[in-house]
């Protein structure tokens, strides 16, 4: 009963992606970012805290993307249904990853003043 689960989910989220073309570009464009990145890691172009950075920037600024063009084509079919939905999810989309880039990279480098010992402990435990 279970496997002809397992074996339908897959084509069942690939056909309801199907239908938001935005978020399987999305998915897309995230992919290739965060791939492209994880090379430039893995052959030594860019160090360990650097990918955290990029890649933090680059899920903020998919997240903000995708929440500033639905806040703003709600905001604009408020407005102007048609043209209001279509120029509101635009510059919620521009507005919504601006702000996300810059949200994804400040929180991992607040992370990672976290999650770095400070020299403080270091000397205590001497």
């Amino acid at each position: 009963m279970i496997e002809p689960l397992r074996r339908s989910l897959p084509k069942r989220i690939l056909r309801r992606l199907g239908r938001h073309p935005v978020a399987v570009v999305t998915v897309v464009n995230l992919a290739l970012k965060t791939s492209r990145d994880t090379y430039r890691w893995h052959t030594g172009l860019i160090d360990t805290l650097e990918l955290r950075r990029r890649l933090g920037s680059h899920f903020g600024t998919m997240g903000g993307g995708l929440a500033g063009a639905a806040a703003g084509s709600a905001a604009g079919t408020a407005f102007a249904p048609g043209l209001g939905t279509v120029l509101g999810a635009f510059a919620g989309g521009v507005i919504g990853e601006s702000l996300g880039n810059k949200a994804g990279r400040a929180a991992i480098e607040q992370a990672e003043v976290l999650w770095t010992p400070s020299t403080d402990d270091d000397e205590r435990s001497s």
